[in-house]
């Protein structure tokens, strides 16, 4: 197997250093921004992901965004 070359510039490169106070600034407001989910999704919808979120202990919006891919392939339009 051929050994990957990576640049030395790449590989001396810097991480950019971001503080801690910045990083949980950021986090308490994306706690706080919430969506309207009465306005997005049906009911039945709202009341399984509650229940959902609940089992899994993880925010509404995170595991949202985890399942939003699955749905819409069930969604979408297939052909066999």
């Amino acid at each position: 197997m051929m050994a990957l070359h990576i640049p030395k510039r790449i590989r001396l490169a810097k991480t950019a250093k971001v503080d801690d106070k910045r990083i949980n600034e950021v986090a308490v407001k994306a706690a706080e921004s919430t969506l309207s989910w009465d306005k997005i999704s049906p009911p039945y919808f709202t009341a399984w992901h509650d229940v959902f979120t609940k089992a899994h202990g993880a925010a509404k919006e995170v595991m949202f965004m985890a399942i939003l891919p699955s749905i819409s392939a069930f969604l979408g339009l297939s052909k066999l």
